[in-house]
């Protein structure tokens, strides 16, 4: 089972480049907050140290698995798909983690940017 996001408006987002920025290779805006930007175009696996994540599918869908729920709490995960190619980027729950009852969320649309945090049961969106 898997959820379609929606995006809930549009918006843009800086470009950045590279496989992983620290705040001092980041656009201003988004050094300012002092926030992890990281950016991926192949599958990976969040840790806490991930923050903003950007998904660049251009190459081909890419999957995104969170963190299991057990190894956290209070965590939050920002997911956006930054290309405009047809290809997906999936956020899948780690193992039988659900993210609203689902086990994966689907992000197709550029700019689509999903929200994820825990409780200590499970992931919501934001």
């Amino acid at each position: 089972m898997f959820l379609e996001h929606a995006p809930a408006s549009t918006g843009t987002f800086a470009e950045v480049t590279g496989s992983r920025l620290s705040s001092g290779e980041a656009d201003d805006d988004i050094a300012a907050t002092g926030l992890e930007v990281d950016t991926y175009t192949a599958d990976q696996t969040l840790t806490t140290a991930n923050q903003i994540v950007l998904v660049d599918a251009t190459s081909g869908n890419v999957t995104i698995t969170l963190t299991a729920v057990s190894d956290l709490t209070g965590e939050e995960f920002d997911v956006s798909k930054i290309d405009s190619s047809g290809n997906t980027v999936t956020v899948a729950a780690a193992g039988s983690d659900e993210i609203n009852g689902s086990s994966e969320v689907v992000i197709s649309s550029q700019y689509e940017s999903v929200t994820f945090y825990t409780s200590p049961t499970a992931w919501h969106i934001r």
